[in-house]
């Protein structure tokens, strides 16, 4: 049992240690969707990216070396991954909302959100399976997000717009535009400048 969780940790370790190391962003891609496997068992991953547009698009799968943009399964992905707010922790849709990909997953399918300290939403971490997802693969996940947040935030050039609306979200997005509200009615007292007293 104590070799077990030995041999566990230095998977988790040798992982974290290559993820950081990574000299791309596809090579990232193809380590965070085929390696975290050692981690945390799963029938398919796939790793979604937050572009310049601001929009998070799939950017990979394990076991696929091209994807296919206009296949069902990416397009179904990016709709649920608008669902995606600085509150969610994991995304687990529905069975109803799976029916329309059924023949294409799993019956279990986990979405983690993908952050980092410095600038906000990065991704998201796709993984699915046929035996639900325990209160322990979802620890180990959250784990490997943090890395997998911090990773993606040194390949990430997100212009700083796009970085802002990602935090805008929810509450904080309103109670911004609340206090622009109150700003803007505060009076401004306007005065005149005489120019030619100042020439």
């Amino acid at each position: 049992m104590i070799d077990d969780k030995a041999a566990d940790l230095g998977k988790l370790l040798t992982l974290e240690q290559e993820v950081r190391q990574a000299e791309s962003l596809t090579v990232l891609t193809t380590l965070i969707c085929n390696r975290s496997r050692d981690i945390v068992d799963y029938t398919q991953a796939a790793l979604a990216i937050r572009g310049a547009s601001g929009q998070i698009r799939v950017a990979g799968f394990s076991d696929i070396a091209v994807l296919d943009r206009t296949a069902p399964l990416v397009t179904w992905l990016e709709t649920q991954l608008k669902k995606i707010d600085n509150e969610t922790v994991f995304l687990q849709p529905t069975q109803e909302e799976c029916e329309a990909v059924a023949d294409l997953i799993p019956d279990h399918i986990l979405i983690m959100p993908l952050r980092s300290a410095s600038k906000g939403l990065l991704g998201a971490f796709i993984v699915t399976r046929t035996l639900a997802f325990s209160d322990g693969d979802k620890s180990v996940l959250a784990h490997l997000g943090s890395v997998y947040g911090h990773a993606l935030a040194t390949h990430s050039n997100t212009p700083i717009l796009v970085r802002i609306r990602a935090r805008l979200t929810g509450r904080r997005k309103w109670a911004i535009a609340a206090g622009l509200l109150l700003v803007s009615l505060i009076p401004v007292r306007l005065t005149a400048v005489d120019w030619s007293t100042l020439s």
